[in-house]
């Protein structure tokens, strides 16, 4: 009558390849957890031709280096403009009537206007040599 459980030797073969099997798991999972540097995970867009000395590559998502020997966590998208919302295109529109209005009732100073303040003293000024590298 043969036996169906192992004896002897093969218990021992069996609880070594158990073994061999979970430290073979273990390895692949730790080496699985080391980034991958940039020059070898784009190797073929990125770092195609480049060489050793020349500028160093953007990401195409987020514009961010590429340093060869690092890897790089892309955030994605990032804009580089903000997007406005409506309340904010509201606060603008509120913002330029204001300006408008301002400007009706001359309340805003403009450019093509002359402007000078009458009771402003005349001593402002000095005819001497103080140190500035304007004055000539």
């Amino acid at each position: 009558m043969p036996e169906t459980r192992p004896v002897g030797l093969a218990v021992e073969a069996i609880k070594f390849l158990k073994e061999r099997e979970q430290r073979l798991a273990a390895d692949r999972a730790r080496k699985a957890a080391i980034p991958v540097p940039n020059r070898i995970a784009y190797a073929e867009t990125a770092f195609k031709n480049w060489k050793q000395g020349m500028r160093v590559p953007r990401c195409l998502k987020c514009d961010g280096l590429l340093h060869p020997e690092e890897n790089h966590q892309c955030e994605g998208f990032i804009p580089k403009y903000e997007v406005w919302d409506d309340e904010r295109r509201e606060r603008a529109e509120q913002r330029r009537e204001d300006i408008r209005e301002a400007r009706l009732n001359g309340l805003l100073f403009r450019e093509d206007e002359d402007y000078c303040e009458e009771d402003a003293p005349e001593e402002d000024w000095c005819d001497e040599d103080d140190g500035d590298p304007m004055w000539d």
